[in-house]
């Protein structure tokens, strides 16, 4: 049933997963304040449902772009139920803006295969990545894809692997001028409070063991799929795989080092990680072994918000 909805792409399976996305996030607002849903908390309701929603229509666009997947809605799909597994990211604002960034990057420096204003390319992947750094310290980690790109696509000049330090000035400039116009004091503490920190105490939480099994389970097996799947293809094929398992490894990375009360930090390793999963969906012929893997992905947001 599942799989005959999001099986192809149709507009309104979009309006399904933003219904749902809607409906999730009210409840959300709901049972995690004790004192219920309040006008006080309206705004942030709007602003977090229409960066929600205006993260799947940017991880709908890349992929549409670049073939990441065949001609489906369930990357759409995985995302939004993979950040309703771990709800508190919708508390977090500023990480869900900086992985904004991070994707507009990520789309830039993928297009890099065309040929075309490659430098212009390799300047936006890395401003936006300084950008998101501004609202995420730790996002500055996604630089290695810019240059990851760069070498993999074979634009390595020595101009072109210069253009990521002229956006960093840029972005120097524009937040120093801010904090002056600001009358603010120029801590740059603030912007470079990257101490790593290797605690999962965190996870040990009934809500979050579920669903940290549950994706390190298929995260294994799509992983090992995708990375034999993209190692069959040519060469300028790879490419995007490549950059695809790259993003998810840093974000990995991201996730261990990181220490934040509310998981937000894990929406980082949702778009590569449903590349691959979708990946491997579609490699399943049985349909009632489809049924389920989405079912099981329907259910477990809505158990967690019970919890």
């Amino acid at each position: 049933m599942i799989s005959s909805i999001f099986g192809r792409t149709k507009p309104i399976n979009f309006i399904f997963l933003a219904l749902f996305a809607l409906c999730f996030l009210l409840g959300y607002y709901f049972l995690g304040n004790t004192n219920g849903f309040t006008l006080a908390q309206l705004p942030d309701f709007l602003i977090t449902a229409a960066l929600v929603t205006f993260t799947m229509l940017l991880i709908e666009f890349i992929n549409r772009k670049n073939t990441l997947t065949k001609d489906n809605s369930y990357l759409t799909f995985f995302f939004l139920l993979y950040l309703c597994m771990f709800p508190k990211i919708f508390a977090d604002v500023e990480v869900i803006v900086a992985h904004i960034f991070v994707l507009l990057s990520f789309r830039r420096i993928i297009s890099i295969r065309s040929g075309q204003d490659v430098r212009s390319k390799i300047f936006d992947g890395s401003l936006w990545v300084f950008v998101a750094a501004m609202f995420y310290s730790w996002s500055v980690l996604f630089l290695i894809l810019v240059f990851a790109g760069i070498f993999l696509y074979g634009v390595n000049y020595y101009k072109n692997l210069l253009v990521p330090f002229v956006a960093l000035l840029i972005v120097a400039i524009l937040g120093v001028t801010w904090k002056l116009w600001m009358g603010q004091e120029l801590d740059w503490r603030v912007f470079v409070d990257m101490t790593p920190t290797l605690s999962f105490d965190k996870y040990t939480d009934l809500r979050l063991v579920f669903p940290v099994i549950f994706i390190s389970g298929i995260a294994l097996i799509s992983g090992v799929y995708y990375f034999m799947k993209v190692g069959g293809r040519a060469y300028k094929a790879r490419i995007p795989g490549w950059l695809v398992l790259l993003f998810f490894a840093l974000a990995a990375l991201l996730v261990a080092l990181v220490e934040s009360a509310n998981t937000s930090e894990l929406i980082f390793a949702g778009f590569p990680l449903c590349v691959m999963m979708t990946n491997y969906l579609q490699s399943i012929k049985r349909k009632w072994l489809k049924e389920a893997f989405l079912w099981a992905f329907l259910i477990l947001p809505v158990l967690v918000l019970f919890l």
